[in-house]
């Protein structure tokens, strides 16, 4: 039974159609899905396996269309000549799909690996990221974390800066070879120079060659020996006073423990060392003046015992001269009694000196007119006329200025001052006479012990051969002398020369080495004018007129004394024993003038005598008579109104003077 062929050739044209379609929906889906995948390797590898299946299919379902097509047509024979063209079509697609198939296995096994490294690498970078953000959040901190500790160092080298800027004390740093790299502003301020201008330098081009030598040592003994190190060094430096300073110095060191440099801070001693020089002077100074008050007190209580018993032997003996016959032959003896007495006398002056408690009237006067009054005095001719081998030069500057003084006291510190110059240069030398002016400043006026001014300045100086410097200290104690035995002198001198120029408000420098001595005499100046000499009255013209004279004195001799020479120069006198005496008097009765004593005990002093009377008689007149008194009441005594002062012992001619004067001036109260 021969089957009928159609059934085939539908059943092929179908299938083939079929497997036409669903190439072309396969194909449609792996374009799309090769578009989602196009990084996918495996992916291209399967759309390739699938294009060439598809293509397989199409070439094969279309192969077979056309054999249909072309047999159910009657063209057997084209389909004979195309037929191998489709076959080697179909072949070869099937050797491509056969040679993709042989490494589909091997693919899909990289494709997998590819997936899991894929896979390990996200978990990796994300493992990673998480480590690179911790990592990076940590920079961040650290970062903040530097920041903060710069701003602190930052602060930190601010805060130093300042510190050591505002620190009083001189401070520097410089490294190993000596070059000074820093310092602050009190380093800058105590050399006198710019910060630029002492950053780079070494410490030989800011203080003197010696200095800079010692520096240099002691920095190779420091660098050496590492540790503290302290000396003392005397600072000269460019355009700055000399200093006297204490180093305080230590290396310093970096991280690793290597010296970098040497740090310095200077302690400036100049003041302490100048106030300690200063504090010596004031205490051997105060010493000094301890001893010539205590010395004074002795003198001045001496000399007022020997100047009431030299009274006697001043005044009795002219007395007695003034009733006797120029040929009678007690006459020379008496003269010769009273000129030792005058002598005696002009010793206790010196010994009031020395206790600075002698009154004496001051007056303004030019220090040349001082000078030129002793230059043409006996004493000075007499010691010119016995040593003519010695050169006398007068230097008086002419701006030299005004003294308020006494005039006897400077004259006889320039007596004693030039006899001792005589002596100290022997037969033949040169002496200098000069006056002249100074402005003395606080500090040398606190070396002085005076204040601060003007001062006129009057100096002696001799080519001797100097002061010991052992005797320097003493020369001004009393009853201390370097001269021998038998030669002329006391011992008072220049004791005098001191007190009378401490008396008015001075000062005394002596300069003295084996060329000569110089001895200046300081005065504080004043600006009032001189006061024109007065014309004295003579002693004739000094007769009393039958005036009371009240004689105040606790010494029946001196009271005798002054009793018997008023009456003798024509005065009623009345006596009065004690200052409560005379108070006593005064209440009852009045006297013309009252020639009173100040010292007086037990009882009343001569000043509560003055008030006492002045309370009774305002304006009463009154000379004060005194061997010794406390200067200050002497002063106030006639600032009361006591109008003179003479000192015991007192000849007549004094005391017809002062009395003469003060009755003739007017009446006040």
């Amino acid at each position: 039974m021969i089957l009928p062929w159609w059934p085939v050739r539908i059943t092929d044209v179908t299938g083939s159609m079929l497997t036409l379609a669903l190439s072309i929906l396969c194909f449609r889906i792996a374009v799309n899905w090769r578009k989602n995948n196009q990084e996918n390797l495996f992916c291209q590898y399967v759309f390739m396996l699938t294009s060439f299946l598809v293509l397989f299919a199409v070439s094969r379902s279309v192969g077979h269309l056309v054999k249909q097509i072309l047999l159910a047509r009657g063209l057997a024979t084209t389909w004979h000549h195309i037929a191998p063209y489709t076959g080697a079509i179909n072949t070869a697609s099937f050797i491509i799909i056969f040679t993709l198939g042989i490494y589909f296995s091997r693919m899909q096994r990289v494709h997998e690996q590819v997936d899991d490294y894929k896979n390990n690498l996200e978990a990796l970078v994300r493992k990673r990221t998480r480590e690179l953000h911790t990592v990076n959040e940590n920079l961040k901190q650290e970062i903040r974390k530097r920041h903060d500790v710069e701003r602190n160092l930052a602060g930190s080298l601010q805060f130093q800066q300042e510190l050591t800027s505002t620190i009083p004390v001189p401070f520097y740093y410089k490294d190993c070879r000596g070059t000074i790299i820093g310092c602050n502003r009190s380093f800058e301020y105590f050399f006198n120079l710019r910060h630029e201008e002492i950053i780079g330098q070494t410490f030989a081009d800011l203080v003197s060659p010696e200095l800079a030598d010692l520096e240099h040592e002691k920095d190779r003994h420091l660098l050496a020996e590492p540790g503290l190190q302290i000396y003392e060094a005397r600072i000269i430096g460019t355009g700055t006073a000399p200093r006297q300073v204490v180093f305080h110095r230590a290396p310093f060191f970096d991280v690793d423990g290597r010296i970098n440099g040497i740090i310095g801070v200077l302690l400036d001693l100049t003041d302490v060392k100048e106030a300690e020089l200063a504090r010596t002077a004031a205490e051997r100074q105060l010493q000094k003046a301890k001893r010539m008050e205590a010395i004074g007190l002795m003198a001045g209580g001496v000399a007022h015992d020997l100047n009431n018993i030299l009274s006697g032997i001043v005044s009795y003996p002219e007395l007695l001269l003034m009733g006797m016959d120029e040929d009678n032959e007690l006459r020379k003896p008496l003269e010769a009694i009273r000129r030792s007495g005058q002598r005696a006398a002009a010793v206790v002056a010196d010994l009031l000196t020395v206790a600075r408690g002698v009154a004496s009237t001051r007056s303004v006067r030019s220090l040349n007119s001082l000078a030129t009054e002793y230059l043409e005095s006996p004493e000075f001719s007499n010691l010119r006329r016995e040593r003519p081998e010695i050169r006398f030069d007068i230097l008086l500057a002419p701006d030299s200025g005004r003294i308020c003084c006494s005039a006897i006291h400077i004259n006889k510190c320039l007596m004693n001052l030039v006899t001792n110059a005589v002596e100290a240069v022997g037969q033949r030398g040169r002496i200098v006479i000069a006056t002249r002016r100074r402005e003395i400043g606080q500090k040398t006026a606190a070396e002085l012990g005076v204040e601060p001014g003007t001062f006129g300045v009057l100096s002696i100086s001799d080519s001797g051969p100097g002061i010991p410097e052992n005797d320097r200290e003493h020369i001004f104690e009393p009853f201390y002398s370097t001269k021998v035995m038998g030669k002329s002198g006391t011992g008072l001198g220049l004791t005098v020369v001191w007190n009378t120029v401490q008396d008015h408000d001075g000062a005394i420098l002596v300069d003295s080495n084996e060329g000569g001595t110089t001895f200046a005499l300081y005065f504080p100046l004043t600006r009032e004018e001189e006061e024109k000499e007065k014309n004295k009255v003579g002693f004739c013209d000094l007769q009393g007129r039958g005036e009371l004279i009240l004689v105040v004195d606790d010494d029946p001799l001196q009271r005798d004394i002054a009793t018997q020479m008023l009456v003798l120069l024509g005065y009623r006198v009345e006596a009065a024993a004690s200052g409560e005496e005379a108070v006593a008097f005064m209440r009852n009765q009045s006297a013309d003038l009252v020639l009173l004593d100040m010292i007086m005990e037990p009882g009343l002093g001569g000043l509560e005598t003055y008030l006492q009377i002045l309370a009774l008689h305002p304006g009463q007149k009154a000379v004060i008579a005194s061997g010794y008194s406390q200067t200050e009441d002497i002063r106030k005594t006639m600032e009361l109104g006591a109008g003179g002062y003479i000192r015991k012992p007192y000849t007549m001619e004094e005391l017809a003077m002062a009395v003469g004067e003060e009755l003739k001036k007017p009446q006040t109260g």
